[in-house]
């Protein structure tokens, strides 16, 4: 009986180690990849089911998906045909295949309407850099699936946008494999614009 109630106890300092740990997440101002990671490692030491153990909701669930999936593709270990990393996270948030597809959709949707309204409003300000290196970001997320840019900037702005960039990819590597990779990220670039194949007027 004595092991029963130690087990027990035991059980419920795990449980309560887990439920802390996401608890305090929703706290703060805004969540973090690696709380979630932390909380997901606990959870998984302990064998703590944050569904059948700890009720946790699907909208929460969600959000801490969310945080993760962009960390993942922030970090560039989420390819386009390398999507393994987010296995693991899907199984320990209970996030099914169909509703991880939609809402990789949906951020990277939302991340390169964005940064194309960031990169116009830099260029507007002379921050070329800045543009170029915005730019660069929707196009480590518009390289997860095909998508188009959502955003109030002008067809001139986004030829300008093209342009920059294109420039700076020039300044770059000469190699062949370099322009072979340059002319993709032009053209990815350009479907996310939504430019015509042809080479843009200013």
């Amino acid at each position: 009986m004595e092991q029963t109630l130690c087990d027990q106890l035991v059980r419920d300092q795990q449980l309560n180690r887990v439920s802390m740990l996401l608890e305090s997440m929703f706290e703060k101002d805004s969540v973090l990849p690696a709380d979630v990671r932390k909380m997901r490692d606990a959870a998984d030491l302990y064998d703590v089911d944050l569904v059948a153990d700890l009720q946790v909701s699907t909208l929460k669930l969600e959000r801490l998906f969310q945080v993760e999936l962009i960390d993942l593709v922030d970090s560039g270990v989420l390819k386009a045909d390398d999507l393994s990393a987010l296995e693991e996270v899907c199984e320990s948030l209970h996030i099914n295949e169909e509703r991880a597809t939609k809402m990789l959709e949906q951020v990277v949707q939302k991340r390169a309407s964005s940064g194309v309204l960031q990169a116009a409003a830099l260029l507007r300000q002379n921050a070329a850099d800045a543009a170029v290196e915005e730019l660069s970001t929707v196009l480590k997320y518009a390289q997860m699936m095909e998508v188009q840019a959502e955003s109030s900037v002008s067809a001139k702005e986004r030829s300008e946008l093209l342009m920059l960039y294109q420039a700076s990819l020039l300044s770059g590597g000469a190699d062949d494999e370099s322009k072979v990779q340059s002319e993709g990220q032009l053209e990815l670039l350009r479907s996310v614009m939504g430019l015509a194949e042809a080479a843009p007027a200013a």
